[in-house]
């Protein structure tokens, strides 16, 4: 008799339990994952951008002399003639 009512009051407990309303809101681990899915899709986005997005001119120039230039009224005259290259 003793064990039918241990089971009884077992099944009971089961049942409350099971029939609880929900939690409303994030429990700590569902606020740690979601921050750590976070926190990788925004480093997803930066290295993307890095390695395939953004686009960078880098322009140098190398000189051996300091050069002149003369204005005129419709030419310009550098001196040493200097040379370009890409």
């Amino acid at each position: 008799m003793k064990t039918f009512a241990f089971l009884k009051n077992l099944q009971r407990d089961i049942l409350r339990e099971v029939r609880q309303k929900p939690k409303s809101g994030f429990s700590f681990r569902e606020w740690l994952l979601a921050i750590f899915a976070g926190i990788s899709l925004c480093l997803t986005l930066l290295t993307t951008w890095l390695a395939n997005l953004r686009s960078v001119d880098d322009i140098r120039v190398i000189l051996n002399e300091i050069p002149t230039i003369i204005l005129g009224a419709e030419t310009v005259v550098v001196y040493p003639n200097m040379m370009l290259t890409s």
